[in-house]
C-alpha cells in the first residue's frame, strides 16, 4: 500500500504508462517525497533534542513541510515550471537556515552536494543553461556554510588561519567532483535516453504499419504481460476485397523478382489510397487485397469512403497495367456490416477480422466481373445517395445462397 502511495505521489501531473525514468517532473515529485519524508521524520528529533534547536526549528521545520506539499500539488495542476523553482528556492531555504539555526553543526550543507548532482536532471534539454545559476548557488552556500562554522571566532593564529583556508579548498574541491559527476552521468544518460527514444520511434512506425493505432496503445501499455489476450470487438464496417486476374500467367512467364516488383508496385499503390480514404489495410494473400474501412475509427459513412477507394484502386491499376503494357484486370467486392477484428496467439501476432461480412465481400470479389466493383445490397443502401450503381444483380452466391448485389457505374 505504501509502494503503491509513493508511486502515485510520484506520478503527480505526468501518465502512469510513461515510459520515461528520465522525466524531470517525475524527479521533481520524488525529491519533494524524499525531503517531506525526511521533514517528518525529523518532528521527533526536534523534540527529543529541544535544547539545540527550540521553537524557531520547529516552525521552519512545519513551514517547509507545507512548502513542499505545494510542488507536489503544482505538479498536480501542471504547473510544472513553478514547482521546480518552488524546490529549489524551498531546498535551498530549509538546508541554508538549519544549517546556522542549530546551536550545534549538524552538517546539513552536505545536502547542497546532492543537489549539486541532481540539479542537471530537473530540466528538459531546452532548459539545460537555466540549472547553471543553481550550480552557483549551491557551491556559494555550501562553502559559505562551511566557512560560517570554521571561521576561527576567538584568535587568528596562523595555523588556524591555515586550517580554514584548507578546508575551503577542500570544499571547492568536493564541489567540483560533485559537479563534474553529475555532468558526466548526466550526458552519458541523456545520450542512452536518445539512443532509446531513437528505438522506440522506430519501433512505433514499424508497429504502426503493421497494427492500427488504438491497438498498439493498448499492446504497449499490457506489454509487461505478453501472455494477455488482446480483446476481440465487434465493429459495423465496410469489406474490401480485391483481386489481380492475369497474375498466376504473368508468374508462368515472367522471373519471380519481376513479377514480385510488379506486385509490390500495385500494393503500395493501393495502401497509398487507402490511407487517403482511412481504409485500414487487413492482409495481402498473393495477388488479393484486403482492406476495411470503420474499424476503430467510427466514420460517418464507412461503405461511401470503400466504394470511393475501390474506384481510385481501379482507375489507378488500369493507369499502371497501361503504362507498363500488361494484360491485367482487378475485380473489387465490398460487402458492409458486423465483423469481429482483433489479434489472436502470442508469437507473430497478426491483425485480422472475421465475420459473414469479411465472408460475403471475399465471395463478391470471386463472382464479380473483370474491371468492375460489385458490392452488397447493404453497402449499396448506405451509398447509393453518392455512388451511381447498375441495376441489381442476383447472384448465386457458395455457402450464402442467392443474394442481391450491384456494379458500381463506370460513369460518376
Amino acid at each position: 500500500m505504501i509502494k503503491d502511495l509513493f508511486r502515485q505521489i510520484a506520478f503527480l501531473g505526468i501518465n502512469e504508462n510513461d515510459l520515461d525514468n528520465l522525466s524531470h517532473i517525475k524527479i521533481v515529485n520524488t525529491i519533494s517525497l524524499m525531503v517531506l519524508t525526511f521533514l517528518v521524520i525529523q518532528l521527533p528529533f526536534i523534540v527529543g533534542f529541544w535544547q539545540y534547536g527550540g521553537f524557531p526549528v520547529l516552525v521552519l521545520c512545519v513551514l517547509h513541510i507545507v512548502i513542499f506539499i505545494q510542488i507536489l500539488r503544482f505538479n498536480w495542476r501542471h504547473h510544472f515550471v513553478s514547482a521546480r523553482a518552488l524546490l529549489m528556492y524551498g531546498f535551498v531555504s530549509y538546508i541554508g537556515i538549519s544549517s546556522v539555526i542549530w546551536s550545534i553543526n549538524l552538517q546539513f550543507h552536505f545536502f547542497f552536494l546532492i543537489g549539486l548532482f541532481v540539479s542537471p536532471f530537473l530540466y528538459r534539454d531546452w532548459e539545460k543553461r537555466q540549472y547553471i545559476p543553481n550550480l552557483v548557488i549551491y557551491v556559494v552556500c555550501f562553502c559559505g556554510i562551511e566557512a560560517f562554522w570554521q571561521f576561527p571566532r576567538h584568535t587568528l593564529q596562523p595555523n588556524e588561519i591555515e586550517k580554514f583556508w584548507l578546508t575551503m579548498g577542500t570544499c571547492l574541491m568536493i564541489s567540483g567532483a560533485a559537479i563534474t559527476s553529475s555532468l558526466l552521468v548526466f550526458q552519458n544518460t541523456r545520450r542512452a535516453h536518445l539512443r532509446m527514444s531513437r528505438d522506440k520511434a522506430r519501433i512505433s512506425h514499424l508497429l504502426q504499419k503493421t497494427l492500427p493505432k488504438p491497438l498498439i496503445k493498448r499492446l504497449l501499455t499490457n506489454f509487461t504481460n505478453c501472455h494477455s489476450a488482446i480483446p476481440l470487438e465487434q465493429h459495423s464496417c465496410s469489406v474490401l476485397f480485391a483481386d489481380i486476374q492475369g497474375y498466376t500467367q504473368l508468374c508462368s512467364s515472367s522471373n519471380t523478382q519481376q513479377t514480385m516488383q510488379l506486385l509490390n508496385a500495385f500494393y503500395c499503390e493501393f495502401d497509398l489510397i487507402s490511407r487517403q480514404n482511412q481504409l485500414q489495410k487487413i492482409k495481402t494473400n498473393g495477388d488479393q487485397y484486403m482492406a476495411v474501412c470503420g474499424i476503430y475509427e467510427k466514420r460517418l459513412n464507412p461503405a461511401i469512403q470503400a466504394c470511393q477507394a475501390a474506384r481510385t484502386m481501379l482507375h489507378s491499376f488500369n493507369n499502371l497495367c497501361h503504362q507498363l503494357n500488361l494484360n491485367l484486370q482487378i475485380r473489387i467486392g465490398i460487402a458492409s456490416g458486423p465483423l469481429t477484428a482483433g489479434c489472436v496467439g502470442v508469437d507473430n501476432m497478426l491483425f485480422d477480422v472475421w465475420g459473414e461480412t469479411v465472408n460475403l465481400a471475399s465471395r463478391l470479389e470471386s463472382n464479380g466481373q473483370a474491371s468492375k466493383i460489385l458490392v452488397c445490397q447493404n453497402t449499396y443502401l448506405h451509398s447509393r445517395a453518392a455512388i451511381k450503381f447498375e441495376r441489381e444483380q442476383k447472384l448465386n452466391i457458395k455457402g450464402l445462397g442467392t443474394l442481391t448485389a450491384y456494379f458500381m457505374s463506370e460513369i460518376q
